[in-house]
């Protein structure tokens, strides 16, 4: 004599939402470097019962993706040579040639040497000056 039963109804998988993105590894790319992001999400339930979605693998709930794949901008400073020494009376002299005697590369007072230098962004050129 057959006896009536309940037979469960098909449940997918449960997955959760999708995290955000997250920072790029890098700011830009390089010969050896690329940046990327990740993102992932997770099972919250099983399917239970005949004929539900499966849950996928766990390589199928992270994502990756690149980024930021623009070139690097390199920038160094270029620098220029010194210039003359100038006197300058406003800086206070020292004692440092005190007591030795007076020869040709004796200092009898404090001066200034001033030098250029730039900003320059490599494969373009000089940065101009921010206003």
């Amino acid at each position: 004599m057959p006896v009536i039963c309940e037979v469960p109804c098909p449940k997918d998988c449960a997955l959760s939402p999708w995290t955000p993105w997250s920072l790029c590894s890098h700011t830009c790319s390089g010969k050896n470097t690329e940046g990327i992001q990740t993102r992932a999400r997770s099972i919250l339930a099983y399917n239970a019962g005949e004929g539900g979605l499966q849950c996928p693998n766990n390589s199928a709930l992270q994502e990756v993706r690149n980024c930021n794949d623009h070139p690097c901008t390199v920038y160094h400073w270029q620098t220029g040579l010194w210039g003359q020494c100038i006197e300058d009376s406003s800086i206070p002299a020292t004692n440092a040639s005190a007591g030795r005697p007076r020869g040709d590369d004796a200092s009898c007072s404090v001066g200034m040497q001033t030098r250029k230098v730039i900003c320059v962004r490599v494969n373009v050129g000089q940065v101009p000056p921010k206003k």
